[in-house]
């Protein structure tokens, strides 16, 4: 027996390993790269996975969220994950951006880990942190994405 999942229509999937700041100044907007589609102005991801971000909060302002990120009740339904021993972005950034979340009304899903450092990515290790995919895979049909089918197939 094969398992297939089945992803509903998502207007557009954001996976981000890490948050990096950019910023456009004043009046200027962004353009896509020549043969990239154009993206409505009103395109909003159905979902958010961010996997050790950083620049979520401000260090030097005791971890506050970073008023760059517009946090709203129509912020998408975000996952976040994030070692507690990554020593380029602090925990506290998915914190901060999870209590920020909830501070509007809106819920998210957040797992912290002990150890898995920095940039675990999809590589495979001995830490706990390497089933991720599994937990995203949990959430994303827990929200209605995405749905598991038992298919038998020849």
């Amino acid at each position: 027996m094969r398992v297939d999942y089945r992803i509903q229509a998502v207007l557009l999937v954001v996976l981000v390993f890490a948050f990096r700041e950019t910023r456009l100044r004043a009046g200027e907007a962004w353009q896509p790269s020549p043969g990239h589609a154009q993206v409505p102005e009103n395109c909003c991801p159905d979902f958010a996975v961010a996997l050790y971000p950083g620049h979520l909060a401000i260090a030097e302002r005791n971890f506050e969220p970073n008023p760059d990120l517009h946090i709203t009740s129509q912020t998408s339904p975000t996952f976040l994950l994030h070692a507690e021993d990554d020593r380029t972005d602090p925990v506290e950034n998915s914190l901060a951006y999870y209590a920020a979340l909830r501070k509007v009304g809106f819920s998210a899903e957040m797992h912290l880990f002990a150890k898995g450092g920095r940039a675990f990515g999809l590589r495979p290790t001995e830490s706990p942190i390497t089933r991720w995919p599994q937990l995203v895979e949990t959430w994303l049909e827990t929200i209605g994405i995405m749905s598991k089918q038992r298919v038998l197939l020849p």
